[in-house]
């Protein structure tokens, strides 16, 4: 639990801003945006679990970033 703790404001932004986009595409209906989003998540919290936290910010940063951009691109 003291990991979590530990765990930047950025990355912690970037899980909450992903749990909103999780919420929302459900309403929406979106599967994929929904699955993209919780994989996103999946994948950016469990370096935190197994104590990696630089991994996990760098991970999130990137995967946010690839996420968000293609959307704005579009």
């Amino acid at each position: 639990m003291s990991d979590f703790l530990k765990t930047p404001k950025v990355v912690l932004l970037i899980w909450l801003a992903l749990l909103i986009s999780i919420c929302y595409s459900s309403l929406g209906k979106s599967w994929s945006t929904v699955l993209i989003s919780t994989i996103t998540l999946l994948l950016t919290v469990l370096p935190v679990v197994y104590r990696e936290i630089k991994i996990a910010a760098a991970i999130a940063i990137f995967v946010f970033a690839t996420l968000f951009l293609e959307e704005f691109r579009d």
